[in-house]
């Protein structure tokens, strides 16, 4: 699947991604069920992989 979009809306996507990342994050680091943490981290390393692929970023910093 391919889907193109306008500059304007890669930095909007890329913001939201980037704010939902980081309170991804300390979920992750709250979370006490082994699974759910693990699907969590899943979700972490997708987002990480997209932003990584928007040209109009910069590379993500863990």
């Amino acid at each position: 699947m391919q889907l193109d979009f306008s500059d304007q809306e890669v930095a909007v996507i890329g913001g939201v991604l980037r704010n939902y990342l980081g309170d991804l994050r300390m979920e992750i680091r709250d979370t006490e069920n082994y699974e759910f943490r693990q699907g969590l981290k899943q979700d972490e390393q997708i987002i990480v992989s997209f932003l990584a692929r928007l040209p109009e970023l910069a590379p993500i910093q863990d």
